[in-house]
């Protein structure tokens, strides 16, 4: 303690507070310059969380991208059909054939079940078919008409009779166990089917005949052409002869 007040007395008192003060100053400065030094390695080394929560939201991104793109783009068929629509003119006609009353929500199936009735039992009319000059059938119809018989439309386009049978003459008569229709002449619009029969029957029907100002004047007929290996074809009236 002797030497403690001994040293402290022969200082001047205004340098001692410059000394202190002094010291003050720099630990303050390095205090300072350390929690900047930590506060800006914080901020560069991120941690495991912080990096895996920025990729989580990266690819939540990218999935709703994705979820847009699918939403927005629309669905193309690479795949394009042509439907050709002709006209043409026809006299009245004959067929003999088998007869049903069609209803296509009750009984969907029964068209074919009728065409294999026709099959098993068509040597029973071939002597009556109309032959062409190479001696084959000029056609197997697929011919309807509305329940009243004067082959105007179908009811709603779903029901009315339905023939399957082959093209004869006018005057020949219906044998027993079978039925002769004599379809009246029209001007008919005709379009070729290939595995696409309710697309054809839908497009000619809601878009070709309202596009072009016609009417659908009768039934529709299916006309199987043997030239063709049995080619369908659908026939539309347009006009009455």
């Amino acid at each position: 303690m002797i030497y403690t007040n001994t040293v402290l007395s022969d200082v001047d008192p205004l340098n001692y507070y410059l000394v202190v003060a002094l010291i003050m100053a720099i630990f303050i400065i390095i205090l300072t310059w350390t929690l900047i030094s930590i506060k800006k390695n914080k901020k560069a080394i991120p941690t495991k969380h912080m990096k895996s929560s920025k990729e989580d939201t990266k690819v939540l991104i990218e999935e709703e991208v994705m979820t847009e793109s699918k939403v927005d783009t629309p669905k193309t068929n690479s795949k394009r059909i042509t439907i050709e629509v002709n006209s043409c003119e026809r006299d009245a006609f004959s067929i003999l054939g088998k007869v049903m009353y069609f209803d296509k929500e009750k009984n969907p199936g029964d068209i074919e079940k009728l065409w294999n009735d026709l099959g098993a039992q068509y040597k029973e009319i071939a002597i009556f078919a109309k032959k062409d000059d190479h001696g084959n059938a000029v056609g197997f119809w697929g011919a309807m008409s509305d329940e009243t018989m004067n082959f105007l439309p179908w009811k709603e386009l779903k029901e009315g009779y339905y023939m399957a049978g082959v093209e004869v003459g006018d005057r020949i008569k219906a044998p027993k166990g079978w039925e002769k229709w004599m379809i009246p002449a029209f001007a008919y619009l005709y379009a070729r089917v290939d595995n696409n029969y309710q697309e054809v029957f839908d497009y000619v029907i809601h878009d070709y005949i309202p596009q072009k100002g016609f009417h659908l004047v009768g039934a529709v007929q299916e006309y199987n052409c043997p030239e063709e290996n049995g080619q369908l074809y659908l026939f539309f009236p347009i006009k009455k002869l």
